[in-house]
């Protein structure tokens, strides 16, 4: 057996599934499990059994604990004095020669591998707080500065330091506090360093300056969670008080309006009952990192104290994760991004059994399971993963500290398992690109990174349709769910579960339905067949006939959807054909840096295909897309904004008006029109230049704050845009009166 056990626990967790499902390998269990027990238990919905079972076969224990063993030594995640004294030298060279980003992302590493207590340690917060001072990032400088003197930072250096905050102070006009700093780090000041000193007179100006000033401070604007509509409902925590949840045998638990729901009116703000972070948004390699306690933006990480891997945006957020779940994960991290949605169950448990959570776990454990329904080979896979956390568990000495038996949590993780595999909801976040025309032609993913994956049980209420009437969109953890459109009185509101009607057919859109929620839609969309069309408007060629959109129904013939003419393809591949070559060339001239050469080659290639393909086809978008990048790269703006604006009617069509496609076109048309504003010498040509940006601004301010909320930094970044246009057009009345 010991050979086998070897021969399976040498692979990827997935593979070590399929091994133990396998009958080659030796393993009868899982077809007892499949043909005897399995049907009883399933019945009964008793999971604790099911993983009971597993842990009792031999084969499946030694794998589980041979892979467990062999993967927390290959990950491992303690903290190394001389890998944090390594990172922070590499920044040390960075930061000379002025890369302050890198610098950043060295010290932070170096940050998370320090020792905690150990004298690296505060060395690295301390070198820290020097790039993002220079970075202007002043909040999280002064965190790295207070750490750095809270956690040893050598007294014969803490007059920098010292120096440093009193800076950071007077930045937000904090005089008095300031004043104080600095006061004490003349007093810490050498006596041999005070003359001639470059830093030391700086030292003293900025006291001086201090003690001259009396601004009031600089507010820290926090932004507070938004309120639902009308209140809480009394009936659902988290729901507004407009919403009821009703219940029927044939539609199970749905959620309807009691009153008329306008758009933009809020219905759900919910905090995750637990979310994990997903493992490429958890490190410090230039990406984009998420607090593991509140899933807010994280730009220099306070890591756990005793590993690498998790990481917070305070100390506050660090003992909180610790309190509720971090103590029983720590040290295991890397192994659970290999089981995939189960990390998120074991989560669910260790917070459910962290503290009293009796009114909210009900909800929680009351979601569907759909066990019923699932394949056997799926959930004797899950029941194998929710054996694996459950061992892990043991390891951590967690049944001994909180008196549960091993079968019981590991029934609790694998039903857990089972609701998030038709419940998970990803937390995305807007991810801002330095340029507007950064994703000029990849708009069908645009902007949004899935930062994490959460159970929310009471917005986990609505029914799917595969044209929703709600927007979700993320304040840190929290879920604000806010209507797309308005919702008459009795209207149900329902949300989406992926598959959409502008983005995937109807037969794509059932199967997946199918397969991960076991229901069939019954929709507008999905009901009405001959609506299968709508997307192949978007690949379509050109009817000669009616200029209608031809679609293809073999490599010879195509039909068109509007005039029902049968037309020969073959020509129109052909120069379509062409112009796909042309369109090549012309990226590649662009992304070289070769504007001109782009534009000739595009404008060769804009005839072919407008002769060729349906007016919505996304290759002319894309063509008219690079166009406008193209020209806007050569300072013709004008020409830039022509083609931007022809492009912007295909967008609404094929992703819907208030999409936020459409929202990220109106970002684009913005720019330009500012940059074209800015370089215009005829005042009245400018001011209709600026009365188009308020315009364009206020309908991307629209769609960015229904998607992401008035705290998103790209919805910020264009209202402040448009305030100022405004003010601007305010003040030119008023001197004109």
């Amino acid at each position: 057996m010991e050979h086998m056990v070897n021969q399976i626990t040498a692979s990827n967790w997935q593979n070590v599934l399929e091994s133990l499902c396998s009958p080659m390998d030796g393993s009868i269990l899982f077809k007892i499990f499949h043909e005897v027990l399995m049907n009883q238990l399933v019945e009964s919905n008793e999971t604790s059994r099911m993983v009971g079972f597993c842990l009792s076969d031999k084969l499946n224990r030694s794998c589980l604990e041979k892979w467990m063993s062999i993967n927390l030594k290959k990950y491992n995640s303690s903290k190394s004095s001389i890998e944090s004294k390594r990172y922070r030298e590499l920044g040390n060279e960075k930061f000379k020669t002025g890369d302050d980003r890198t610098s950043l992302e060295l010290y932070s590493k170096s940050v998370c591998a320090a020792p905690f207590k150990s004298e690296e340690f505060p060395l690295a917060l301390a070198n820290r707080s020097a790039a993002l001072f220079r970075l202007q990032l002043f909040k999280e400088c002064l965190q790295d500065v207070d750490l750095a003197l809270k956690n040893g930072y050598p007294k014969n250096l803490r007059h920098k330091l010292l120096l440093r905050k009193g800076k950071l102070l007077l930045t937000w006009k904090k005089c008095k506090q300031a004043l104080e700093v600095f006061k004490e780090a003349e007093r810490r000041w050498p006596p041999k360093e005070k003359k001639n000193s470059a830093i030391f007179d700086e030292l003293m100006k900025a006291k001086q300056c201090a003690a001259d000033s009396d601004f009031p401070p600089d507010d820290e604007r926090i932004e507070p969670l938004p309120r639902v509509k009308k209140g809480e409902s009394p009936s659902l925590r988290n729901m507004s008080a407009a919403l009821d949840l009703k219940v029927t045998e044939e539609k199970g638990r749905y959620i309807v309006a009691n009153t008329d729901i306008n758009e933009g009116d809020i219905l759900f703000v919910e905090k995750p009952y637990a979310f994990v972070v997903l493992p490429n948004n958890s490190d410090t390699d230039g990406g984009h990192n998420y607090c593991h306690n509140c899933c807010t933006d994280v730009i220099a990480p306070i890591p756990c104290q005793s590993c690498v891997t998790a990481i917070y945006c305070s100390e506050a957020c660090c003992k909180a994760a610790w309190d509720k779940f971090h103590q029983w994960e720590c040290g295991g991290l890397e192994l659970f991004y290999s089981v995939g949605i189960a990390h998120l169950g074991l989560r669910v448990t260790l917070v459910s059994n962290s503290e009293d959570h009796a009114e909210h776990y009900e909800l929680m454990k009351s979601l569907v399971s759909h066990i019923h329904d699932m394949d056997r080979r799926d959930l004797y896979q899950y029941a194998l993963t929710a054996s694996l956390l459950a061992l892990f568990l043991q390891q951590k000495g967690y049944y001994s500290a909180n008196k549960y038996e091993m079968t019981e949590v590991g029934g609790q993780i694998m039903l857990h398992i089972c609701q998030l595999t038709c419940n998970g909801h990803a937390i995305t976040k807007f991810v801002k690109h330095s340029s507007p025309f950064e994703d000029m032609v990849g708009i069908e993913s645009p902007g949004g990174e899935r930062a994490a994956t959460a159970i929310y049980p009471s917005a986990s209420m609505m029914n799917h349709s595969c044209e929703p009437n709600i927007i979700n969109s993320f304040y840190n953890e929290h879920l604000i769910v806010r209507a797309m459109k308005r919702i008459p009185k009795g209207g149900e509101v329902f949300n989406c579960y992926g598959p959409h009607y502008l983005r995937m057919n109807a037969k794509e859109r059932k199967k997946c339905l199918k397969e991960q929620y076991f229901f069939d839609c019954e929709c507008q969309h999905c009901r009405d067949g001959n609506k299968s069309e709508l997307l192949a408007k978007f690949t379509a060629m050109l009817c000669v006939q009616c200029n209608g959109p031809l679609v293809p129904n073999n490599i010879k013939f195509g039909i068109c959807a509007e005039c029902k003419n049968k037309a020969s393809i073959t020509e129109l591949s052909a120069k379509l054909a062409e112009a796909d070559k042309l369109y090549d060339q012309g990226i590649a001239s662009l992304e070289a840096g070769n504007a001109a050469d782009a534009i000739s080659t595009l404008l060769k290639c804009l005839p072919l295909l407008e002769s060729s393909v349906f007016k919505y086809n996304k290759r002319l978008r894309e063509c008219k897309d690079a166009l406008s990048k193209s020209f806007s790269i050569l300072n013709n703006f004008s020409e830039s904004r022509k083609y931007l604006e022809e492009c912007i009617p295909v967008v609404e069509k094929q992703f819907g008006e208030k999409s936020i496609e459409v929202g990220y076109e109106y970002v684009k048309l913005l720019s330009v029109y500012l940059s074209e504003a800015k370089h215009c010498e005829n005042k009245k040509m400018k001011k209709k230049l600026e009365d188009e940006c308020i315009r364009v601004g206020m309908k991307g301010q629209r769609i960015f704050e229904l998607f992401y909320g008035p705290w998103d930094a790209e919805c910020k970044n264009i209202t402040d845009q448009v305030n100022t246009l405004k003010s601007l057009e305010d003040w030119g009345s008023k001197s004109r009166k």
